[in-house]
């Protein structure tokens, strides 16, 4: 298939028309993973930082009397303003900024003929796509058979409440497949992350074990509460908070949510287990709606 457009359209309103100059062009594209080595290991551990931005480099030529004009023009465009929209000749548009021009001209072989290299580079900032619900519950589920295998090798006194983890995740999990396929409701699945905070910390918050059994079961609940979150898009994300000294709920809430206050301690109650809601103990975690985003809520 033929080469149907090559452009760039700059934000302030210049077109470049390079079609009729391209001679070749290379794509830089990358995936942003990042290899880490670990000392007398073989091997290694990779993440994905993010996707750098895709590079495009483009040998050109332009040839006829009026190149002089052209080149003048094409020097001033992207000096001026060197931002817009690259037009690329496979792949789709999409905001760039030109790098830079490098030029040659040899009058002695041929005349009026110039030849350039031009650089462009994807430029704008994108969000990592975010995990669907039942993904986001099932890496809790791996994650919770992670968390048996460690405390079975590590803390064998927290097998019970790792295998309590693993089961409510699993029921955590089912959950979430049922309020996707619209079997039940949502209220189902703020009842059992209640149960997962609770199950989680046992493992979590204690301190005589293993740090990486504590480190774990933490992930599980993490997982957990993306999931939720996710299921819940378009409302306000749940969010843990730990009490920093003894605080009665209406107090609480009234610091966090200030005039929206009263509305925001029913959800609370509906979220946790909170035996005495007139004196919560210091270190208490509680999952709450996220502060920020209820208070600049109409």
């Amino acid at each position: 298939m033929a080469i149907q457009d090559f452009q760039f359209l700059t934000s302030n309103g210049q077109t470049l028309n390079l079609l009729g100059d391209a001679l070749s062009y290379t794509d830089e594209i990358g995936t942003g993973v990042v290899e880490h080595q670990i000392l007398k290991r073989n091997g290694a551990l990779h993440q994905l930082a993010g996707t750098p931005p895709k590079k495009h480099v483009f040998q050109c030529c332009m040839r006829g009397a009026d190149v002089q004009a052209r080149y003048q023009r094409l020097v001033d465009v992207i000096t001026a303003y060197p931002v817009g929209v690259l037009v690329h000749p496979r792949l789709r548009a999409g905001n760039a900024v030109c790098e830079g021009v490098s030029a040659s001209e040899n009058p002695g072989q041929e005349t009026d003929t110039i030849n350039y290299t031009i650089t462009f580079r994807e430029t704008g900032l994108h969000d990592l796509p975010q995990p669907s619900p039942v993904a986001a519950a099932s890496a809790a589920v791996m994650e919770a058979a992670t968390t048996v295998a460690l405390a079975t090798a590590k803390a064998p006194l927290v097998v019970g409440q790792a295998k309590t983890i693993q089961s409510a995740t699993t029921a955590f999990l089912a959950t979430v497949q049922s309020v996707q396929g619209q079997a039940v409701s949502s209220l189902a699945l703020t009842a059992q992350l209640a149960n997962m905070l609770t199950a989680t910390q046992l493992v979590s918050n204690n301190i005589g074990i293993n740090f990486t059994v504590r480190a774990s079961a933490a992930l599980v609940f993490s997982q957990c509460q993306a999931a939720y979150n996710r299921v819940i898009g378009g409302t306000v994300p749940i969010v843990s908070y730990v009490v920093g000294s003894p605080i009665s709920l209406a107090r609480l809430a009234q610091q966090l949510y200030r005039g929206k206050a009263r509305a925001q301690e029913q959800v609370i109650m509906g979220l946790n287990r909170i035996p005495r809601p007139l004196q919560i103990p210091a270190m208490t975690s509680l999952l709450i709606p996220q502060p920020d985003v209820v208070r600049t809520l109409g």
